[in-house]
């Protein structure tokens, strides 16, 4: 309990001050201090927002630029292993052929040593004619 001496002071003390409420106009400044924070801090991080939302977006183009670059290398590999296969089927038919033709030239040979080997000496110098005429040149 407040003694009376005790209330004697403090209530003198206020009489002294006069208007010892709070003064209203530092306390609308005080408001509008924090409106002032309260804005920026939103507009700092809507800025933020703005530039993750932006990063976000470009990374999102990126990833489809690259996924189409992608796309266009696994269609260009694709068409260079079609034309690979295409030419190695090529060139076994093309050893085929070559095989076939040194059968057809060994069997000919043969038949033409078994059958006439004087026609066989006269294509080898018919084949060769440059190799008697440079002789001849060597001798004069």
């Amino acid at each position: 309990m407040i003694c009376s001496s005790e209330k004697r002071f403090f209530t003198s003390n206020l009489l002294e001050l006069r208007d010892w409420t709070p003064n209203r106009r530092a306390t609308q400044k005080r408001g509008y201090v924090v409106v002032a924070a309260g804005v920026l801090y939103l507009r700092q991080w809507l800025s933020s927002a703005k530039v993750d939302r932006t990063i976000d977006t470009e990374a999102v183009a990126t990833i489809n630029r690259l996924q189409t670059q992608v796309e266009a290398e696994r269609k260009r590999a694709d068409d260079l292993m079609h034309e690979r296969e295409a030419m190695a089927t090529e060139i076994g038919s093309l050893r085929g052929e070559v095989q076939a033709l040194r059968g057809q030239v060994e069997m000919l040979v043969t038949l033409i040593k078994t059958q006439q080997p004087a026609l066989l000496a006269q294509a080898v110098i018919e084949a060769l004619p440059h190799v008697d005429a440079s002789a001849d040149e060597v001798k004069a």
